[in-house]
């Protein structure tokens, strides 16, 4: 948590007496978890203050499906408001698609995107931390490191020689056909195993 080492109040909300610690200008953090069964003393809570609350939802991907209890923990209604209005909407411009595995994915392929764009200039307001805050807190810092003769072996027997070592990390799916199309990605998962581990 990065708040602290700028010194930014926050107060993070485990459990219901965290609210009456909460003060004007602080940032208030609550998992989606802790939203459901705290969801009526949060909104006697926010009424009590007059709204005067800016909320920023992050990871909101966990509220993706409207008909999860998770998801009716604003307000205790879904978002969307209505599950054939939702359906409409992804039909247009994100449709699922059906893999070779028979699994039903939404890919990356966007559908009607100027028509999306216009709804989105109308409806979505972005703002930086920067500008909601007035503090700029973001510094990167990188250090690029060169690889260790080691690592660089490492690397090139999962990039040339892959087959060694595809057996060991991989069960095969039985369907030689399957197999084939899945060794890019495993190749990937491993290049990924191998850099989250590096050798120091």
């Amino acid at each position: 948590m990065v708040l602290p080492n700028y010194g930014l109040p926050y107060v993070f909300v485990e459990r219901l007496a965290d609210l009456e610690r909460i003060r004007p200008g602080d940032f208030v953090l609550i998992t989606l978890n802790k939203l459901g069964p705290y969801q009526k003393q949060i909104k006697k809570w926010i009424k009590r203050h007059n709204q005067k609350t800016c909320l920023t939802l992050d990871e909101s991907d966990e509220i993706s499906n409207p008909e999860s209890q998770r998801t009716k923990a604003y307000y205790g209604r879904p978002i969307p408001a209505y599950k054939n209005g939702y359906a409409l909407f992804a039909a247009c411009h994100l449709p699922e698609k059906t893999t070779v595995f028979g699994v039903a994915e939404r890919t990356q392929d966007i559908y009607n995107a100027d028509e999306l764009n216009r709804l989105l200039a109308k409806t979505v307001i972005t703002r930086t931390f920067e500008e909601v805050t007035g503090k700029e807190i973001r510094r990167i810092h990188q250090v690029p490191l060169p690889f260790l003769p080691e690592e660089r072996e490492v690397y090139r027997m999962v990039v040339e020689e892959f087959y060694k070592v595809q057996r060991e990390y991989f069960a095969s799916t039985g369907n030689h056909r399957k197999d084939a199309m899945l060794r890019i990605m495993q190749q990937i998962t491993l290049l990924l195993r191998v850099a989250a581990a590096p050798i120091r």
